[in-house]
Formats: structure tokens, sequence, C-alpha cells
């Protein structure tokens, strides 16, 4: 039997919704590698623009990145492998820095071999991280409504 080949914006399409996690390098991160993002939205699919949230590795770097700019500590969801079993190490998500993405970059990305769908975050965690967002005040209001 032939083998059926899926294309690459279907399986986008098919895997998008709130939680799901994506790996892969964001270019206007300076000097990075591939990270952990979380889409946020509600309705992915009619929305606009995947509004994604990054896990980063708790370090010194970041605490010293993030302490000056006094984000409120709702703003910064902390987790570990109990909260998500595919982090390695204790991780931040900075709910003020968030990305916004039509999902053809998601697209783009799997065509060049760029990007790994990994398992979804738990719903708790996912609730955390909307909350998180939510209490931003460096988040615009047109954002915010696609995780209502």
């Amino acid at each position: 039997m032939p083998r059926m080949d899926i294309p690459d914006d279907i399986k986008i399409k098919a895997t998008v919704k709130g939680g799901a996690v994506y790996y892969f390098v964001e270019e206007s991160f300076v000097g990075s590698g591939s990270h952990y993002f979380v889409v946020l939205n509600k309705n992915p699919i009619v929305d606009d623009g995947l509004v994604f949230v990054c896990a980063v590795t708790l370090d010194i770097d970041v605490i010293e990145r993030i302490t000056p700019m006094n984000y409120g500590i709702e703003t910064l969801v902390q987790a570990t492998s109990v909260d998500y079993p595919l982090l390695k190490h204790p991780t931040l998500f900075n709910c003020n820095n968030i990305i916004v993405q039509p999902v053809e970059v998601l697209v783009n990305k799997l065509q060049a071999r760029a990007l790994s769908l990994k398992d979804p975050v738990p719903d708790g965690l996912l609730n955390k991280l909307r909350k998180g967002v939510l209490a931003s005040k460096h988040v615009s209001e047109k954002v915010k409504r696609l995780l209502r």
C-alpha cells in the first residue's frame, strides 16, 4: 500500500490548540537555541495569530535579566518536571514576553524540519500561563482577548 504523506499545513492545523508545545528556534531571540513554546489561545485555528509563551531554564542569568524589569510575580510562572515531564531543569515562563505569530510560521518551520511537536502541557500549567499573561501590564488587550 502506498504511503500517504500528510501536507505540513494539515499536520500543524491538526495539532495546534491551547496547550500545544512546539520546539523551535525563535529568530528574534539573540544567540539562542531551540526552546519550548506553548500555545495559549483558546481558539487558535480561527484566531488571527498564535500566542506563544516561551520556556527558559531558570538560572542566574535569567534572574538578572528579569529582576530590574519589576514584573508582577503572578506574571512569572515557574515550573519543573512535576508540572511538565519534558522540563529537565527548573523553568521560567515570563508571561510578559509573549510572541504572536501566524500559523504559517509553524508550517514553514515544519517544512524546513526546524520544528518538532511535543506533548501538550497539562491543563493546570496552561491555566497558570494564561493567568500570567492576563495579569501582565506588558501585553495588549487585543492579545489577551485571544486567551479568554
